[in-house]
């Protein structure tokens, strides 16, 4: 079994390339950007390395901003499921849920009669059951991916009909018996692998320490909050000498650039970046959530952060960040006990200690990598072929 290989390098992974018959694939990713930045790797490689491939996407209507985000042309057909989470407690919308439920069956036996795949690739969430259950009862290849180190429910519901189960993690389902398992790590977009391969070392410490906030698209107020309050317990010295850039999140955008413009400080608000790469090229250090994406999108850039798991994400984020933490890569902060104090601490202890930050860089560069996406490719390819 392949495990995940430390560093990385664009190079030596175009030279193990695959190469084959162009496929037809259904790639099936819940609305957010933890399941959908991965899928959209997965097709990003797929789209380079076997031209002429015909892609598809199914995610939630509430993912439509993010796919409209992606390189036009990347899929050759998109289709949007109705919401069913299951997670209403009214009774009418749980029976709504279950009606959109039911209908994602019929939705998804149509669009397997329209596209006919030849590989169904699953990326986590309620919006892959009904596409990738489907799919092995029509004795159509199956491949899901785990992000997280504990794995969310649909894909616990799936992997003893999936054909092949492709982790982040090491030790996510390493008890339990399954078809294949394959360790791949986490497929990153084409842009930060570009980005960090063409990114030179910083020359040497800078005159202002550079610190990037980022809320996240879920219960982002918290942070923005405490960064704020930690910013304001500052000394006018200390002010002069950092410069943030803060994605705040869509609703907190306007109220956070309020507060900034206030502080003294040198300070970049926006809701959202679709740059992410220069922003982590030009951080001494981050304040984040800990969802799988952020973590090993810190990791490929090195940059040392105090990491702040969402406490309403099933112990998904925390397990991630505990993970990373154990190995020095990150500071763990749970959201319980963070005070504007504490949070003021770990960002001076960051950035008075240079031999700190490179001892956490150093670390994360064990944890990064971009061999995911080709390591994805070649199982999937495996599996395509078994179809025809």
């Amino acid at each position: 079994m392949e495990t995940l290989t430390p560093g990385f390098s664009i190079k030596a992974e175009k030279k193990d390339a695959p190469c084959g018959k162009t496929p037809r694939v259904s790639i099936l990713a819940g609305p957010s950007g933890g399941h959908l930045f991965p899928a959209v790797a997965f097709a990003e490689y797929l789209r380079t390395h076997y031209p002429g491939s015909i892609l598809s996407l199914v995610t939630g209507k509430k993912g439509s901003s993010i796919v409209q985000s992606v390189s036009p042309g990347l899929f050759n057909h998109v289709l949007y499921l109705e919401d069913f989470p299951f997670l209403a407690a009214k009774p009418l919308r749980w029976l709504l849920s279950l009606w959109h439920f039911l209908g994602s069956f019929v939705t998804m036996a149509v669009h397997f009669w329209r596209t006919s795949p030849e590989l169904v690739a699953g990326f986590g969430s309620y919006v892959s059951f009904p596409g990738v259950y489907l799919a092995h009862l029509s004795k159509i290849p199956t491949l899901i991916h785990e992000q997280n180190l504990i794995p969310g429910k649909a894909t616990q519901w799936l992997v003893r009909c999936a054909d092949l189960v492709c982790v982040t993690f090491e030790a996510t389902f390493a008890g339990i018996k399954l078809k294949r398992r394959e360790v791949v790590g986490l497929p990153l977009r084409a842009a930060l692998y570009s980005a960090r391969e063409h990114s030179p070392e910083p020359p040497g410490p800078r005159k202002t320490f550079r610190i990037l906030i980022v809320g996240g698209s879920q219960g982002a107020r918290r942070i923005n909050e405490a960064v704020l309050q930690a910013f304001k317990l500052m000394t006018p010295a200390e002010k002069a000498n950092i410069a943030v850039t803060h994605i705040t999140g869509m609703q907190d955008a306007s109220w956070v650039a309020e507060e900034a413009r206030r502080l003294g400080v040198e300070y970049r608000v926006n809701a959202f970046s679709s740059r992410m790469q220069d922003l982590y090229g030009e951080a001494d250090m981050a304040i984040t959530r800990a969802g799988a994406n952020t973590l090993f999108e810190l990791a490929l850039f090195k940059v040392p952060a105090v990491v702040i798991p969402y406490p309403h994400a099933a112990q998904h984020q925390r397990a991630n960040a505990v993970f990373f933490s154990e190995r020095q890569a990150v500071f763990l902060q749970d959201e319980t006990q963070l005070t504007p104090q504490g949070l003021l601490q770990k960002i001076k202890q960051l950035q008075n200690n240079p031999d700190l930050r490179a001892r956490m860089s150093h670390s994360l560069a064990q944890l990064g990598g971009c061999q995911a996406p080709a390591r994805m490719a070649v199982c999937a390819e495996a599996l395509w072929k078994r179809s025809n």
